[in-house]
């Protein structure tokens, strides 16, 4: 009953022709092309999908669901077949520039960021992504871009980011 977005876990094609999950697929998030509403989880997040400079309105409709505490979950068993890589359709250090510059559109914080940048060096395109990435982010910091989320969503989204940092430190 407090389940408000659900989906399938994206799986990719594979270099010998079979589509499996994606590595950083996790069954607490849900992609964009594959986001089903319960409509009173829609109603409560609003206009969860206004235009957003970057992109990145999967994870925003996301947080803004947990934010109405709303569950948020992806099934394993519900594959969907994505036939192109993210950011395939755009030169990919570009593509990964953007992705720096929708991360801090919706708030990250700076260190959670510099943490995912470091689990990713290993992702195509291997280390020269993470750092365009970096230079993303840290071109609309420097400038001080304004995030065009609400305040309460950076504040709810910057603690989440905190609790997900402090857990990883306790398992090390």
């Amino acid at each position: 009953p407090r389940l408000g977005l659900g989906g399938g876990a994206v799986c990719e094609e594979s270099a010998d022709g079979q589509f499996r999950a994606r590595k950083r697929n996790s069954v607490k998030s849900v992609a964009h092309a594959c986001q089903f509403f319960r409509r009173e989880c829609f109603e409560s997040v609003g206009s969860c999908y206004f235009p957003m400079p970057y992109g990145a309105p999967d994870v925003y409709a996301e947080v803004a669901a947990r934010m109405n505490s709303w569950e948020v979950m992806s099934f394993p068993d519900l594959p969907v077949h994505h036939h192109r890589f993210t950011g395939s359709a755009d030169h990919y250090l570009r593509n990964c520039f953007r992705q720096g510059k929708a991360d801090y559109s919706l708030g990250t914080l700076p260190i959670f960021e510099f943490a995912r940048l470091i689990r990713r060096i290993a992702d195509k395109p291997y280390v020269f992504g993470s750092f365009a990435r970096l230079a993303g982010f840290a071109h609309s910091y420097c400038v001080r871009e304004r995030p065009p989320v609400p305040a309460d969503f950076v504040c709810y989204i910057r603690r989440e980011q905190a609790q997900r940092l402090q857990r990883l430190l306790r398992k090390r």
